[in-house]
């Protein structure tokens, strides 16, 4: 089994860096080496211990809610693609489309041009909206499937609308 550096061309800078001790992923941009296509890699540092096991059984856990949202109608227009997981001889590994990252690493990547900082801009704005909209909507994907709350069951409030 190869490594994560094997497999992986990956550059010196993480988009969120790992935190091996408290199981935290890293989130880093990378390019395969067998195929040559660009991906954005959420990984698990493997521990070379027995949370390992427990550490492969959450990332198994955590593809079968990706595949659970994904099949969500009009839930590949909101989340960003996955394309596989791969685990490797160091790491467990979630692969994404190129393109996708977090907020931070937006703004801290992002030329003085880009709308993200030229909000003053009414197209700028537009961008923001609609962009916050595709958000709302992934989250009313995420709590159709109990991944928000669980399984809250909805309640009326004093005005007689659901909360």
């Amino acid at each position: 089994m190869l490594s994560l550096d094997e497999a992986f061309e990956l550059p010196e800078d993480y988009l969120q860096g790992p935190v091996a001790a408290a199981l935290r992923p890293g989130l880093i941009e990378a390019t395969d080496r067998a195929t040559g296509q660009d991906r954005i890699l959420k990984f698990w540092l493997k521990t070379g211990t027995s949370v390992d096991a427990e550490l492969r059984e959450l990332w198994r856990h955590e593809r079968l809610q990706i595949e659970r949202v994904m099949s969500y109608p009009g839930a590949d227009d909101v989340m960003v693609g996955v394309v596989g997981m791969v685990e490797t001889s160091d790491a467990f590994c979630v692969l994404h489309e190129p393109g996708a990252v977090t907020l931070h690493a937006k703004l801290r990547r992002a030329p003085s041009r880009d709308w993200i900082r030229s909000l003053r801009m009414p197209f700028s704005r537009v961008v923001l909206w609609s962009n916050l909209a595709r958000v709302a909507k992934a989250l009313g994907i995420l709590h159709g499937h109990g991944l928000v709350h669980g399984r809250i069951p909805c309640r009326k409030s004093a005005r007689g609308s659901t909360g």
